[in-house]
């Protein structure tokens, strides 16, 4: 296998930042998030699992995914669709990442998530924001020592030190990590690493956890109608932390928003458990109860992506587990569907 001394790691990422914008676990206050960092003294190496997934460097929570700027005259505020009659030019600017980008030391499941979103927003037709975000993104995977608490992972067909979904993958050894350069991106980007050969094979992420049971898809549409989910329902808050803190939620809303002679299109993350989230124009509503929308997040995750994406939309992170306030546990739920 091939070592790099966390020195020698530190120097590589010092050298990265002059071509690439990096994003690594930081520390801010008693949490660890996935931040830019412009120092490799910045980049928090024991942690477990950051609050949140780093899907927002791909899929920002907010983003202009177009700008519209007026030649001359006004623009007629809450009109866009005439706002520009009459002007004597009109110009669309679509934003595009002006850097390349490392996303280092993501946790396997984090990577994983990336998996889930390409498979739907890559997928044709294929969302060209997400689309050049990811042409330009490079993933350094960081292995985790073991499972962390709420993390079900090895449930779901992955692995504390999974290399499926990363270019780089550094797992921790005596005197550094140990460097698997899994595919051609990340070999490119590994090149520049000053190894050295050591013989043997990194150690195996401890993985002792509970097995979580799971089913397939056509098993969940089965207990659609079932009183389980209004016995669920009647717990849950809509508060949405587990669409906020989820590495595969990818709901959004679009509005424009008018100033002067420009009109930005915005793009924001939404949720499925939001109350007006299926509210259309007349003012109805299919899906006005907790229940129905929290049965909505499950059937999402294990029915409906897997039927016509491919992967399952849950990478066992276990954030969900750990920050709902009701104590609303995707792995009891799982387990649940089994024997219903």
């Amino acid at each position: 296998m091939k070592v790099i001394s966390q020195e020698a790691l530190a120097r590589w990422l010092e050298g990265l930042m002059k071509d690439y914008t990096v994003i690594a676990p930081k520390r801010v206050d008693e949490f660890v998030f996935y931040e830019p960092v412009a120092t490799p003294a910045e980049v928090a190496w024991d942690y477990e699992r950051p609050k949140l997934s780093a899907k927002d460097y791909l899929w920002p929570a907010t983003e202009s995914i177009l700008t519209i700027r007026k030649g001359s005259a006004g623009v007629q505020k809450n009109e866009a669709e005439r706002a520009f009659k009459g002007a004597s030019s009109v110009t669309l600017e679509a934003p595009t990442l002006e850097r390349p980008q490392v996303l280092f030391g993501l946790r396997p499941c984090d990577a994983r998530g990336l998996r889930v979103l390409d498979a739907i927003l890559l997928a044709n037709p294929a969302d060209a924001y997400y689309a050049d975000k990811r042409e330009k993104t490079t993933i350094v995977g960081l292995a985790c020592p073991r499972l962390f608490a709420g993390c079900f992972c090895t449930s779901l067909d992955s692995s504390p030190d999974d290399r499926r979904d990363v270019d780089v993958l550094l797992t921790a050894v005596d005197g550094g990590y140990a460097v698997d350069a899994v595919t051609e991106k990340g070999q490119a980007l590994a090149a520049s690493m000053s190894t050295q050969d050591r013989p043997g094979e990194p150690q195996k992420a401890a993985a002792a956890a509970p097995t979580v049971a799971t089913s397939p898809s056509e098993r969940w549409l089965a207990v659609f109608e079932n009183t389980y989910w209004a016995r669920l329902g009647d717990r849950c808050l809509s508060c949405r932390v587990c669409t906020f803190v989820c590495p595969t939620c990818r709901c959004f809303d679009v509005r424009d928003f008018v100033a002067g002679n420009t009109i930005q299109r915005l793009r924001s993350w939404d949720a499925c458990q939001t109350a007006g989230f299926c509210k259309i124009a007349s003012g109805y509503n299919p899906k006005p109860t907790p229940t129905q929308r929290l049965r909505q997040r499950f059937m999402c995750k294990f029915s409906y992506v897997p039927s016509d994406f491919g992967p399952v939309a849950c990478v066992g992170c276990g954030r969900c587990v750990v920050e709902c306030p009701v104590n609303i546990d995707i792995r009891e739920v799982s387990a649940d569907v089994v024997g219903l």
